[in-house]
């Protein structure tokens, strides 16, 4: 539900100016970290100001000395949120590396479901159904004694956990760390996303019996009875309706988005619909919408009817977990409702504004929150666009509207449907030509085909969430109405599904993309803000600022183009945990990867080397280089094909000839995207550029007892530099490397994460590298070849501590620098 405004005019609009303070003095506290003292003296001096400003007549002076003293505020609550905690809190007893605890704590928000993963033959561990909660400590033991704890934290259960409800005290047994630091360039900041709910660690339980339940709630409070109702509400649903359709139905309704697996998920998100799985202003506006009417048709006075569809939306936004999104839906709502039932126009400005300084005053860290920013986005696009496309329809011209009154029922019915779809289509366009630049950067996807969809799945979703909500109140009042419901509501979603997956399956749907600036987003916002303004308020200054916008964009375009050759060669060994991926930038543009892959989910590994090579401004690849056939090594490849385009893949000689599953998964994706692969073999040489790349191992004829044995081994050679990537190399084709003639080289990627296995002595002593660079963490029983490469006088870095290794060669020099 969106006020409408038509004849907004700025000044009457105070509390726009006082959330830009708000953002301002938040921002100002993130970037510069303004001490408290700080903040406490600029809002006295604003404070100060005003008060001396207004008696002397002073207004606009006095006014600005206000939104000063609001920005420091802001800035103060910050402060408070972001960097003061309990010298007790959970956080500080978390390392970086999981340690076994035992901690009491009382349950917050939860259980949660999360959906196990897919089976997928190119993930070495499987992954089964897990259960999330929220935590607030109260101790932690420290040997045979305990010892008081505060803070929150974040559980993850390995299963499925029950009979844990909000307000019970539990005891956890398992693993505390605190969060992963961004390892790479582009990836996701998970200690500033948790820090941003005061949380400083996770909890792991590796099975339900490590939560153990030590005393009941004894009073029921209010997330006690918010988790009875969507524990209700979400057995209704899965008892109703099909298992395939639960669980979307559950993300849906109630914004268990945690119960969609990831391959739906990355159909939603490449089709521009993925805000359909997290409850947002959409899903609260058409509950709003479905009460309103129901209220309507009872005997009830208007106040009533509008008080009750205010007070049944903010409980809803509560049943989902109450994010920015819904709280921004249901303090517009509450604020509209309140405007009609004392007859008064809504300010929709203000209404928004005001919306938006309640959630920064529950969160002020939500100010850097996209799914935030899209829901202001979108509905200020809808304020500005609505009254200026849509309020000219009820003054038609009398003739008009005598020419419409001629035709028939049907035709008058048909046109008034084309109609309300145009609209849907004009805005749907809008809000998606509005926040794409966003949406480009933080999710490096351009979904073209959601414009589009969202004019035409409003029908089934707003069918859905209809008959969702019924089959939901008729599950605890009319258990009988269920059947006919339960029916609709699955018709519904199943033709919302048909829609969204015919979309995906049109070619050219959606485009990965390497995103934009921060910088140029903040521009480009002030200039569409400003067009806006001035189409309203100043035609005559709009052509002008259509000048600055498309300078803009141009800015963007050059500030997004990697350029072609730059004369230097970048290898990038990237931090992926168990597993190995270097990223080769090589000085005439090409782009290599040596191994892209982790001991993990492939999605996991994908996203963290998409992030490091969007980051870099990389939008294809060249050549994708396996050095043998480990999943480890390879299985983010699938992920990356469908982001990046690929000219070829390189593999060691009859690595498709293997029986195992992985592999032969992994040679029909390549078929399905059409991209040759070759084998390599030692002796096989290409330059690139005024660069060389040879390969070292293994020869034609070689037969190993392992497929690290037969490793591709690497040599890049550049400006009299050289880089050794030998992959998983040990046993005899260790033995054959050496006994070739010694290769000096500058830096080396040990083989095999660092193992002991491989003869790193006799490596080191062949090559004596300067740099040694390990894919992994430390490992203890890694002493004896840290002692073997810092024998021949090598530094060792390990990824898994510093993050990225990024290695520059230019003008004969070479650069070192690292990521954390």
């Amino acid at each position: 539900m969106v006020p409408s405004e038509p004849n907004c005019r700025f000044r009457y609009n105070p509390l726009t100016l006082v959330l830009a303070a708000a953002c301002a003095g938040i921002v100002l506290d993130r970037a510069a970290g303004v001490p408290l003292a700080g903040w406490c003296a600029i809002g006295a001096g604003g404070l100060a100001a005003w008060l001396a400003l207004g008696r002397a007549g002073g207004d606009r002076a006095a006014a600005a000395a206000v939104l000063v003293a609001a920005g420091a505020l802001a800035g103060l609550w910050h402060d408070l949120r972001w960097s003061w905690y309990a010298a007790d809190d959970l956080g500080r007893f978390a390392r970086p590396n999981p340690q076994p605890a035992c901690i009491e704590a009382v349950v917050r928000k939860g259980p949660r479901r999360v959906a196990p993963r897919p089976p997928d033959p190119l993930s070495p561990v499987a992954a089964g159904e897990r259960t999330r909660l929220e935590l607030e400590a109260a101790a932690i033991r420290d040997g045979a004694g305990w010892i008081a704890a505060s803070g929150r934290v974040g559980l993850t259960v390995e299963g499925q956990l029950l009979g844990v409800h909000p307000g019970d005290r539990v005891r956890v047994f398992g693993s505390l760390s605190s969060p992963r630091r961004a390892a790479n360039p582009g990836d996701f900041d998970q200690v500033g996303y948790l820090r941003g709910s005061r949380k400083l660690c996770r909890l792991w339980a590796s099975h339900p019996d490590g939560v153990v339940l030590l005393q009941r709630v004894p009073r029921h409070g209010l997330w006690w009875w918010v988790d009875r109702v969507r524990t209700g509400a979400r057995s209704t649903l899965w008892k109703n309706l099909p298992a395939e359709r639960a669980d979307l139905a559950a993300a849906v309704l109630l914004g268990a988005r945690e119960e969609i697996d990831t391959e739906t998920t990355d159909v939603f998100v490449e089709t521009g619909t993925v805000h359909l799985l997290a409850v947002s202003g959409l899903h609260v506006g058409m509950f709003a919408g479905v009460f309103l009417v129901a209220l309507r048709a009872l005997p009830l006075s208007r106040i009533t009817v509008f008080w009750t569809v205010a007070a049944l939306s903010s409980g809803y936004t509560l049943l989902t977990d109450a994010q920015p999104p819904a709280i921004r839906a249901a303090i517009l709502i509450a604020m509209l409702c309140f405007a009609r039932a004392i007859r008064r126009p809504p300010s929709a400005w203000n209404t928004l504004a005001a919306a938006g300084l309640v959630i920064l005053a529950l969160n002020p860290a939500d100010l850097f929150n996209t799914g935030v920013h899209l829901s202001f986005l979108a509905v200020a696009t809808l304020i500005w666009v609505r009254p200026r496309w849509f309020s000219g329809q009820a003054d038609r011209d009398p003739l008009d509207r005598l020419i419409e009154q001629s035709r028939s029922r049907s035709e008058r019915l048909l046109r008034w449907n084309l109609a309300k779809i145009a609209r849907a289509a004009i805005v749907s366009a809008a809000v998606w030509t509005v926040t794409l630049p966003l949406v480009m950067s933080r999710f490096h996807v351009a979904a073209f085909g959601g414009a589009a969809l969202g004019a035409v799945i409003g029908i089934p979703m707003t069918a859905a969430l209809v008959f969702g909500f019924l089959l939901i109140l008729a599950g605890w009042v009319l258990p009988p109405a269920t059947t006919p419901l339960a029916w609709a509501c699955d018709r519904s979603l199943a033709t919302l599904q048909v829609m969204i997956d015919w979309g995906h399956r049109v070619p050219g749907n959606h485009v990965w993309v390497t995103g934009l600036p921060d910088w140029w987003l903040v521009g480009f916002y002030a200039v569409v803000g400003t067009l806006a303004f001035c189409l309203h308020h100043r035609r005559a200054a709009a052509k002008w600022v259509l000048a600055a916008a498309a300078v803009w964009l141009a800015a963007g375009g050059l500030a997004n183009d990697r350029g072609g050759a730059s004369g230097r060669l970048c290898c990038t060994f990237m931090s992926v945990g168990h597993g190995a991926a270097v990223l080769l930038e090589m000085p005439d543009g090409s782009v290599m990867l040596y191994d892209a892959g982790r001991l993990d989910a492939p999605q996991i590994g994908a996203r963290g080397i998409a992030a490091c090579l969007w980051k870099k401004r990389i939008s294809a690849i060249d050549a994708i280089i396996i050095s043998h056939g480990d999943t480890d090594h390879f299985n983010a490849v699938p992920e990356l094909l469908r982001r990046f385009p690929t000219e070829r893949v390189y593999v060691t000689p009859g690595m498709f000839e293997s029986v195992l599953g992985a592999i032969r998964h992994f040679g029909d994706v390549l078929g399905r995207h059409r991209i040759p692969s070759s084998e390599l073999v030692a002796g096989d040489r290409f330059r690139v550029g005024e660069a060389t790349i040879e390969v070292l191992h293994p020869p034609s004829s070689f037969s190993g007892e392992s497929d690290n044995a037969g490793s591709l081994v690497l040599a890049v050679e550049y400006q009299g530099r050289r880089i050794l990537l030998p992959g998983d190399l040990e046993g005899m084709g260790m033995e054959t490397l050496l006994a070739v003639r010694p290769l000096p080289c500058d830096v080396l990627l040990a083989p095999h994460h660092g193992s002991w296995r491989s003869d790193s002595a006799g490596l080191a002593a062949w090559c004596s590298p300067l740099l040694v660079v390990v894919s992994g963490h430390r490992d203890p029983r890694q002493t004896a070849v840290e002692d073997a490469y810092r024998q021949v006088g090598a530094e060792l870095i390990y990824t898994g501590e510093c993050g990225a290794v990024e290695v520059t060669i230019e003008n004969g020099e070479l650069r070192v620098r690292t990521h954390l």
